[in-house]
C-alpha cells in the first residue's frame, strides 16, 4: 500500500479532504536540487476532526525511525516531517511525537522534523493517484496502518 491509498482509506473514515500530493519547504531554486519533502496537504474541520488525530494517524501509517528514508527509497525527500501553520500546531506535534516515541517506537528514535509549513507545490502529474494510473506499480513496504492503542496524551 502507498502512502496516498493509506491516507485515502483513512480519509473516508474520518472524513478529511487530502489534496494534491506535493513538495513544501524550499524555494524555486531548490526545486532543482531535489531538497524538497515529499508531501500530502490535508484539508480537514477541527470541530470534527482533532489534529492528535492526525498526528496519531501519522506515526502509525509509517516508520518515522528512519532517518531520510521509507522502505526502499532514501534521500532527504522521504524524510519524516510534519509541516504546521502555527504554533498551537507546532507544540501538538511536538507532544504526540514525544508520546508516540515513549509508547510505540521505544526501541528506535524518531527522526521526524517538526517545521513551520512553506510554500507549497504540487507534484508532478505522474505522481498524482499513481497506483490508480500504475495499477500494480512500487508500493513502500514501511506504509500499513499499526495496531497501536491509542496514545495517552497527558493534556
Amino acid at each position: 500500500m502507498g502512502g496516498r491509498d493509506v491516507c485515502d482509506t483513512f480519509s473516508r473514515l474520518l472524513h478529511f479532504q487530502p489534496l494534491p500530493l506535493g513538495i513544501s519547504n524550499l524555494t524555486a531554486a531548490d526545486r532543482e536540487y531535489h531538497t524538497d519533502a515529499e508531501s500530502l496537504q490535508i484539508t480537514y474541520d477541527p470541530s470534527s476532526l482533532a489534529y492528535t488525530t492526525l498526528l496519531e494517524f501519522f506515526y502509525k501509517m509509517h516508520d518515522p525511525t528512519t532517518k531520510n528514508r521509507q522502505g526502499g527509497d532514501s534521500g532527504t525527500q522521504y524524510r519524516s516531517a510534519i509541516f504546521y501553520h502555527n504554533e498551537e500546531q507546532e507544540q501538538q506535534a511536538k507532544k504526540v511525537t514525544e508520546e508516540a516515541q515513549k509508547q510505540w517506537w521505544k526501541s528506535s528514535k524518531i527522526t521526524t522534523e517538526i517545521l513551520p509549513a512553506g510554500q507549497w507545490w504540487d507534484a508532478e502529474d505522474y505522481h498524482q493517484r499513481y497506483l490508480d494510473v500504475n495499477p500494480g506499480g512500487y508500493e513502500c513496504p514501511a506504509h500499513f496502518i499499526r495496531n497501536f492503542a491509542a496514545l495517552k496524551l497527558d493534556e
